[in-house]
């Protein structure tokens, strides 16, 4: 299948993320980012997961700290991307046989999956993320609450908590790229 997932650039991931291509590299530097041998470039899971870091280092909780949860995460956020119709290209939109009514992605083909940098399952909207004040994490399967809401049946959930929502967070990084990830490739022009 002529589908690609098209790698991001540092300022790209900047534009899609909020995170500065300064502080990508001090990532790197620090050891809380994989390396990258010439120049950077980012998978689908490296934009998501620069999300992660970003957004809760707008909450003051450093990479330092987000990095034991950001692969999670990001992954979770990557399954939840691939269902946006913004992060394809027109192109791809048009011929991918997965698309439904609305350039909605209602299937995923296996020549797709084959392609994708983790082992696709189908996300779950309901999906996110809990940080408690003292670091633990938790990917919670049935994540109903608003950002900062409290569940009081859930006595876990009494103490100071960080919440991200995958259904959301998917969303709304979708909504921020600067060009499609998944793009279609015509024949003639695969190596």
């Amino acid at each position: 299948m002529p589908i690609r997932i098209t790698p991001y650039t540092p300022a790209e991931v900047a534009i899609a993320t909020g995170r500065t291509v300064v502080n990508q590299r001090n990532d790197r530097r620090s050891g809380y980012a994989p390396r990258h041998h010439g120049h950077a470039r980012f998978d689908l899971i490296g934009v998501a997961r620069n999300y992660v870091i970003q957004s809760f280092a707008e909450l003051g909780i450093g990479p330092a700290s987000s990095v034991r949860f950001a692969d999670d995460a990001g992954n979770a956020i990557a399954r939840t991307l691939i269902r946006q119709p913004e992060a394809w290209s027109w192109a791809a939109r048009s011929r991918y046989p997965g698309m439904g009514i609305g350039g909605r992605v209602v299937g995923v083909h296996r020549d797709l999956i084959g392609l994708l940098p983790f082992e696709y399952e189908r996300p779950s909207i309901m999906q996110g993320l809990i940080v408690w004040a003292n670091g633990d994490f938790e990917i919670s399967p049935k994540f109903i609450a608003a950002p900062g809401s409290k569940l009081p049946r859930e006595r876990k959930l009494w103490g100071p908590y960080v919440t991200m929502g995958f259904g959301f967070a998917g969303w709304a990084l979708a909504e921020r790229l600067p060009r499609p990830i998944f793009d279609w490739v015509e024949e003639n022009e695969m190596d």
